[in-house]
């Protein structure tokens, strides 16, 4: 019993200390009293411990085998198999020479080409639609081809002066034409308004909105509701157009007889002149339907060749390639039929053809002895000058064929479809004169 206890005892008396409590943290004072120097530093980023089960080198194994999934997976979806999508890519440039003189080329080289890159849609993957630049160039060059046949070639000659008119007002204003806001459009359109009639001012929004089209510019600056505001006041300043174009008359016709039966023109070029207005005049046509753009110039969609002319001994037929509202070509038929008097256009164009003699198909019709090409500005000009007045014009023919056929007791129906109108612009045509020519 004495043995044992005893070695209790010495077992107790050889048992470490309880542990002691951790010392206080330092009191606000105390660290506010701690030198900087004595701090110590911050302890440097723990290494992260590999995933249990797996040593460094296996966790490498690991990493690389998922990558190598990865990868497989995105060839899975590309646009084509790896062969072929190596075949889209662009081909590399050739090295720059060593011994170039010009360092911007070697500064360029210096650049590697870098591979089209998918397309990321909304959920952040890639797509198998994903396009190569080269095919989206392409597509972009084809659609700014598009934009700018989407306006006839006169329209775009009319344009033309409207986008040179913005240039000058940028340049005048240091205003970036091809980023230009709406108050910009806003200042443009009232500066137009100083020296140009409300029509013309449409006419020039219309053309640099044209303009900024094809140079893939949003057009938001021509959207505004001050833009609109500031139009229509400019048609409350301005009033309705003072000068109006009237129609021929049977007194003009007779009147244009007899001045080109005075003139100094030959006799081809007088016969020329008069099928060309009778042809207009009984046909409803517009001059660009009949007439070159140019004097020494035509339009191969527009202008009349003599294959689109068939004369009978009664009657004659004029086909329209591309009108005003047939764009896309197939303009129509237009019927001439003999009218039996001085202003009849089957027996015009009879004798302008034996006058003209043999004649190529793809030729203009109406051409002087010259050779120039008879234009709605020629046309103006030996109207104004036959009848002394600046109120008729090459559209004049079109208007006085259709106030005739009101005047003939045609419904606005009937002279609609003669004229080839869709709207109901022909309301404004259809005037009554006096001493119009029997038909």
């Amino acid at each position: 019993m004495s043995t044992r206890r005893v070695a209790t005892r010495s077992m107790a008396v050889r048992a470490p200390p309880a542990a002691a409590a951790p010392p206080a943290p330092p009191t606000r004072s105390m660290a506010a009293r701690a030198s900087p120097a004595a701090a110590a530093p911050p302890a440097p980023p723990a290494t992260p411990a590999p995933a249990p089960g797996f040593s460094p080198g296996q966790m490498a194994t690991l990493q690389a085998l998922i990558a190598t999934s990865v990868q497989a997976a995105v060839r899975a979806v590309a646009p084509a198999a790896s062969g072929q999508a190596e075949s889209t890519r662009r081909p590399s440039r050739p090295a720059a020479p060593a011994n170039t003189a010009d360092p911007r080329v070697q500064v360029e080289e210096s650049f590697p080409t870098a591979d089209p890159l998918p397309s990321t849609g909304a959920n952040g993957g890639c797509f198998a639609s994903a396009m190569p630049l080269p095919d989206r160039a392409a597509l972009g060059l084809e659609a700014d081809a598009l934009v700018a046949g989407s306006v006839s070639e006169r329209s775009a000659r009319t344009f033309s002066t409207g986008i040179d008119a913005f240039n000058d007002y940028c340049v005048k204003h240091i205003v970036n034409p091809l980023a230009p806001s709406k108050e910009d459009i806003v200042l443009f359109a009232t500066e137009l308004s100083r020296t140009r009639c409300v029509a013309t001012v449409r006419v020039y929004l219309s053309a640099v909105r044209y303009h900024l089209l094809c140079k893939r510019v949003p057009v938001t600056c021509m959207q505004s509701v001050r833009l609109s505001a500031v139009l229509k006041g400019l048609e409350r300043r301005q009033g309705p157009a003072t000068t109006t174009r009237r129609g021929l008359t049977g007194q003009d016709l007779a009147d244009l007889q007899h001045f080109l039966l005075r003139s100094n023109y030959s006799e081809s070029d007088r016969a020329m002149i008069w099928a060309s207005v009778l042809t207009a005049f009984h046909g409803l046509l517009r001059a660009s339907e009949f007439l070159a753009p140019h004097a020494t110039r035509v339009d191969s969609t527009r202008t009349l060749t003599w294959q689109q002319i068939s004369v009978q001994a009664s009657s004659a037929v004029v086909r329209l390639r591309v009108t005003k509202t047939a764009q896309l070509g197939d303009g129509g038929q237009v019927q001439l039929r003999e009218t039996r008097d001085d202003f009849c256009p089957v027996r015009a164009l009879t004798a302008y053809l034996d006058l003209a003699g043999q004649r190529e198909a793809t030729e203009p019709v109406f051409v002087f002895a010259s050779g120039r090409f008879l234009t709605r500005e020629e046309l103006t000009k030996i109207l104004r000058l036959a009848l002394r007045t600046n109120e008729v014009s090459s559209h004049s023919m079109r208007i006085g064929g259709a106030s005739l056929m009101a005047q003939r007791g045609a419904s606005e129906w009937q002279v609609k479809r003669a004229g080839r109108w869709r709207s109901s612009a022909c309301e404004r045509y259809v005037r009554q004169a006096a001493g119009m020519p029997s038909l």
